[in-house]
């Protein structure tokens, strides 16, 4: 698997974890081997699950052949002295809309292939009311591998004539082993990869993040191994304040655009 610096992956075989890579802060490629007998296996069909991170392409310098190398699953091979089985077909789940770029204001780039991020879930607007959602929190997280997406709205009214530069913090208990992705309204503004790091402050600028309105902060947490993973902090937390003459009451809506029922059409 090719997905950049530090960038791991984990694998399923019908809905049951068979692996994972953390990544590797030195490596834009990681490998390994699976021992797919841990998990159920049926005379039919079985379903090999695998999420791959990515955390950017090369530079130009980096061979061989710079921002052209390939990200995602580059190679599977099934390993059985007694069969010739083999792998019937695959399919992978990219961005919405994939090249048509369905979201001009924050660009392609923005999005992943994530279900939630297809479906909208980090966009403002998007009704978390339904029955499939519920109650929960980035400090309970997960028990066993698998992503969870957190939202949340918040209310800011700082003083118009102030300068605040604000930031998210995120943290996570030692030996955590996940990728976190935060999103501010509707914006991808940080990747957390705590058994990595070293990053753990993320600032968010005027116009992402509206310092005089509501705010919509939506967290894709993936725990890579069955131990689960959750946060040990996420808070919203003020590099400084300064007086300014820049004028912070303004309508910044047309730099977030808004869910749509569009996006139902990408599940």
């Amino acid at each position: 698997m090719q997905g950049g610096l530090a960038a791991g992956f984990s694998a399923w075989l019908n809905r049951e974890l068979v692996g994972y890579n953390p990544g590797n802060a030195t490596a834009t490629k990681v490998s390994s081997l699976l021992d797919l007998s841990t998990a159920t296996l049926y005379n039919s069909s079985n379903v090999l699950t695998v999420v791959t991170d990515y955390t950017g392409h090369d530079q130009t310098s980096t061979g061989p052949a710079g921002v052209e190398n390939p990200r995602g699953v580059m190679g599977a091979t099934l390993l059985n002295a007694n069969s010739t089985a083999t792998f019937t077909q695959w399919k992978i789940q990219g961005n919405a809309g994939g090249s048509s770029n369905i979201d001009p204001v924050r660009g392609p780039l923005n999005e992943d292939g994530l279900c939630g991020t297809r479906l909208g879930w980090h966009l403002p607007g998007f009704d978390t009311s339904g029955a499939a959602w519920s109650d929960g929190s980035l400090l309970t997280g997960l028990n066993k591998s698998g992503i969870n997406w957190y939202v949340s709205t918040f209310d800011l009214n700082l003083d118009e004539n102030l300068d605040v530069p604000l930031g998210i913090e995120l943290g996570a208990p030692e030996g955590t082993v996940a990728s976190v992705q935060l999103y501010m309204n509707g914006y991808q503004y940080g990747k957390y990869i705590p058994q990595i790091g070293p990053q753990t402050r993320f600032p968010i600028p005027p116009g992402v993040i509206n310092n005089r309105g509501t705010n919509t902060l939506a967290v894709a947490l993936w725990a890579q191994t069955d131990a689960g993973a959750k946060l040990s902090n996420a808070e919203l937390f003020a590099y400084g304040q300064y007086q300014t003459g820049f004028n912070f009451n303004q309508d910044w809506s047309e730099l977030q655009p808004r869910w749509t029922e569009d996006r139902l059409q990408y599940a």
